[in-house]
């Protein structure tokens, strides 16, 4: 707050990436904040917000939570009710589209559908080779049934050794072409620079040598972005690759969380299975709808 005072309005982008005192990586720093805005330690970030503005505008996404610690659908919906009636007036605005990537909403939707099992993934399977184009794009490349918007670029990929190569290609045609990963991996590099954290095919990995504004660090071209390194980022290329922490159930025909796979140990202490499945699945749609011209995948499930 300016010399005490609230300001008048806050824009809190990410809010869905938003926790209370359980998710905080320094926890008396959070008590100290909590006990200069006047709040017990027992206050969300939420809280925060509202005690340091007459009016806040937060952007909350419940497809982008990744954190079993983050402030769900749930605690959001609970705030709001205990606003209603009060001074503060309540205004609800739901983002109906957005102009990242060149798919479209058509392929925010597939993506959505595939992690989720929605209905929206078998129609727009059968216009696929119309809408989506594993060839490399150009101008030229006119396309599709949506706005005749050059094709995305969505494939997967068999050899992850092709798929080192391709990124490389992709960097020095574009820039800005990065490789990130579900959690399904211990993070053993940041307590040992000198290991490496991945292995696939022979072919060995480093997760994000830092957390701060990794994809525009030296080092990023030749690592392995972690959800929290990328969320928030636009890239022109994504290469994604789905590790064990999900898999395909055949029997219910759904994607799964599968906790063994997963290496958050904070997040596999506190989450319940349900809660596993939703952030598993939101990383997914995340690090899926990163890439504005195109998104390549290597699964390692067969």
């Amino acid at each position: 707050m300016a010399n005490g005072e609230p300001y008048d309005v806050l824009l809190i982008d990410e809010a869905h990436r938003m926790y209370d005192q359980k998710g905080a990586m320094n926890v008396p720093a959070y008590r100290r904040t909590c006990e200069k805005l006047g709040l017990a330690w027992d206050a969300t970030q939420w809280d925060w917000i509202l005690k340091a503005s007459r009016h806040a505008v937060f952007f909350f996404d419940p497809k982008q939570q990744v954190r079993a610690t983050g402030l769900g659908v749930a605690r959001r919906d609970t705030l709001l009710d205990s606003l209603e009636g009060g001074p503060r007036r309540v205004y609800m605005f739901e983002l109906s589209t957005q102009m990242r990537v060149r798919g479209g909403d058509e392929y925010l939707d597939f993506i959505y559908d595939i992690l989720t099992g929605g209905p929206a993934a078998p129609e727009i399977a059968k216009v696929f080779p119309t809408l989506f184009s594993a060839l490399p794009h150009s101008i030229e490349t006119k396309a599709n049934l949506i706005g005749h918007a050059p094709a995305y670029e969505l494939a997967i990929v068999d050899s992850f050794e092709d798929f080192c190569k391709l990124q490389l290609e992709k960097e020095r045609e574009c820039g800005l072409s990065r490789m990130a990963a579900g959690y399904a991996w211990e993070w053993i590099s940041k307590n040992n620079p000198r290991a490496y954290d991945i292995e696939i095919d022979g072919i060995k990995k480093r997760w994000n040598s830092t957390q701060g504004n990794w994809v525009n660090s030296p080092n990023a071209i030749h690592e392995v972005g972690s959800i929290h390194t990328v969320q928030g980022y636009d890239l022109n290329y994504a290469f994604i690759i789905i590790g064990n922490d999900i898999t395909y159930n055949k029997q219910s025909d759904r994607l799964e969380a599968v906790k063994a796979g997963f290496k958050d140990r904070g997040a596999k202490k506190t989450a319940t299975i349900e809660t596993l499945q939703a952030i598993v699945i939101n990383a997914y749609y995340v690090l899926l709808t990163r890439g504005m011209r195109g998104t390549y995948i290597y699964i390692c499930d067969s």
